[in-house]
């Protein structure tokens, strides 16, 4: 009742069949869901839109891998090449494996309501037709979905340069992380630049800058103009923003130190020049002396125009009187 042309687009409508049931047995794990009906029928093209091939084994393979990559929830291109291989392994199992293929496609389409339809349009038919299936025919599929070899920038979508712009966008909004720091830190440099490493004291700036340390600055800055990627300025910024620390903790203890040594030297200078007899009215405590109003201090007259101005003496010293104006 077929001919051989109808008999063969019969074996290319079974391979796309075939590819849609494989995609939702490995996404699922074997156990269909409430979306596996719309997968079968959305990523088969027979099934989808009751398409005929008649073309090559090639065209469908092809076909299938479109519609893999932009209807279903999971889209990826090694997923669509390990459901291909799937496709490859039940077609060399043979008829026996087929038919039971079949058969979990027409119990999952029967559980929904809008897709019974295709059971009763294909896969019981295709069910019956199978179990007498010539067995080298179906060998000669599995060896023509051997030979066939796909590659993405075959499916005729810019998928090789999406994905390159894609991994340069991961790689620079990915962080530093620990092993990266590490081996930055160790050779800072890249792997493919011809530079030497800088070689100067590595410690903290203190203190005035000599010929060796704007030579050490420059080639800091060398240092710099060679990173290019983001995971190593992020590591530099680290190790600058830590030598910073760790110089401005330096240089508040040296000032410590210097506060000290000076007004211990001034408390020793204060002492010595004290009256042995003021020594003695004070106890041991190390509290200053009051100040003692002194002859130098006595109230002084001077004539200046109508008035005569009252001068008295510093209020640090009495600090209970005020200046008064006389005229």
């Amino acid at each position: 009742l077929l001919d051989k042309a109808t008999r063969y687009s019969l074996y290319l409508g079974l391979v796309d069949i075939m590819f849609a049931f494989a995609y939702d047995y490995r996404t699922t794990e074997g156990e269909p869901n409430v979306e596996s009906a719309w997968t079968i029928c959305k990523i088969s093209s027979t099934l989808s839109w009751l398409e005929v091939f008649r073309g090559s084994v090639h065209e469908v393979v092809y076909g299938n891998l479109r519609r893999s990559l932009c209807y279903p929830l999971y889209r990826h291109w090694r997923l669509s090449l390990a459901v291909l291989q799937d496709v490859r392994d039940i077609f060399h199992l043979g008829r026996r494996k087929l038919l039971q293929c079949l058969l979990s496609v027409r119990r999952t389409l029967n559980q929904t309501e809008p897709f019974y339809v295709m059971n009763d349009l294909y896969i019981t038919d295709y069910c019956v037709w199978i179990q007498k299936a010539s067995t080298k025919q179906i060998q000669k599929v599995a060896s023509e979905l051997h030979e066939v070899v796909v590659d993405i920038s075959s499916l005729g979508w810019d998928l090789a340069e999406l994905e390159t712009a894609a991994q340069l966008v991961v790689e620079e909004e990915r962080p530093c992380t620990s092993e990266e720091r590490q081996n930055t830190s160790v050779n800072p440099l890249r792997a493919g630049d011809n530079h030497t490493p800088p070689t100067g004291d590595t410690t903290p700036f203190s203190g005035s800058i000599s010929h060796d340390s704007e030579e050490g600055l420059d080639e800091d800055l060398a240092r710099r103009m060679t990173l290019k990627s983001p995971q190593e300025a992020c590591c530099l910024i680290e190790e600058i923003s830590s030598s910073q620390t760790e110089g401005s903790s330096e240089d508040s203890s040296e000032s410590e130190d210097f506060k000290s040594e000076t007004s211990s030297e001034s408390e020793e200078e204060s002492l010595e020049s004290e009256d042995p007899s003021e020594e003695n009215s004070f106890d041991s405590s190390n509290q200053s002396p009051p100040l003692q109003p002194t002859a130098a201090t006595n109230q002084e007259c001077v004539e200046s125009g109508k008035g005569i101005i009252q001068t008295v003496p510093h209020p640090s010293v009495l600090p209970s009187e005020q200046y008064s104006i006389t005229n």
